[in-house]
């Protein structure tokens, strides 16, 4: 069955993926890998990756280490990319899988596939601001965690450290809560 799903895998992904060559003289290229169906042009490549439960592709530009994801591809291009994330564990979910992504291929990645380093750049940029901003929220969150007990124990000063690390990115409850330990810290 296994053996039979990679055979598959190969199909599906030629057959789908047969644009890549009409479109963008892109010829398919053997690999050491089972799982991977290769494109490449004299610009770019993008591969497409099976685990025997998922599909993953890759594109990136040829000798170079610019490279992304169809996932933050498609983020990047419509702030969605839940659908991205495929699981195939039978021969039609896989058709549907490699028919289904080799759209959003044709859908989000002309640039990525016409090897437009300025695009690469800026999804790159994009994605450091996503991960910027999710680090930050979790920075918040675990603060305020400790602000909050800090704050049931009556430690003040433990408070404000933790509160004065976040001054610019406070909700009001938070600057409130400041406010009032810069109180309890000037009456000692």
């Amino acid at each position: 069955m296994v053996a039979r799903l990679y055979k598959r895998f190969v199909e599906y992904a030629i057959k789908y993926f047969a644009f890549l060559k009409t479109v963008y003289g892109m010829d398919l290229v053997e690999t050491a890998h089972k799982e991977c169906v290769r494109y490449q042009s004299c610009l770019s490549w993008i591969e497409i990756w099976y685990d025997r439960f998922s599909i993953h592709i890759d594109i990136g530009i040829m000798n170079s280490s610019l490279k992304e994801s169809l996932w933050i591809i498609k983020f990047y291009k419509t702030g969605e990319a839940k659908s991205v994330h495929y699981m195939a564990s039978t021969e039609e979910a896989l058709e549907k899988g490699v028919k289904k992504l080799a759209n959003f291929v044709r859908l989000y990645c002309d640039e990525a596939l016409k090897g437009d380093i300025a695009f690469y750049k800026k999804v790159h940029r994009f994605w450091d601001n996503v991960t910027a901003k999710y680090d930050l929220e979790n920075k918040v969150k675990d603060i305020e965690l400790q602000a909050k007990e800090a704050w049931g124990e009556k430690d003040y000063m433990t408070v404000v450290e933790l509160y004065s690390s976040l001054l610019p990115n406070l909700s009001k409850v938070q600057k409130k809560r400041l406010s009032i330990c810069y109180r309890h810290l000037t009456k000692e």
